[in-house]
């Protein structure tokens, strides 16, 4: 999960979706790109909780493993977007 404050970008390896939203909440945060399967935590999940701590920080999910439906879902929920692996940077 990475965090980007005002220009800043947090984004220790392997961190927790718990240690992120931890983060999150002590942190004003501009935008959280996080995987969709993280140690303990669904990508849903995940947006539930960063949007009751941080309801002006936009969401990034990546992930190999989700479907269409499971990404208009999360769209509809707030993410800002939902990138599918592998995908070539531009």
């Amino acid at each position: 999960m990475s965090v980007c404050c005002r220009g800043q970008i947090n984004s220790p390896s392997k961190i927790p979706a718990q240690g992120g939203i931890k983060l999150v909440s002590e942190k004003s945060s501009d935008v959280i790109i996080a995987d969709w399967i993280l140690p303990g935590l669904n990508g849903m999940d995940l947006l539930e909780e960063i949007d009751k701590r941080s309801p002006n920080s936009g969401m990034v999910l990546i992930s190999g493993h989700t479907s269409v439906s499971r990404a208009n879902e999360a769209m509809r929920r707030r993410a800002m977007e939902c990138i599918a692996e592998p995908f070539k940077p531009q």
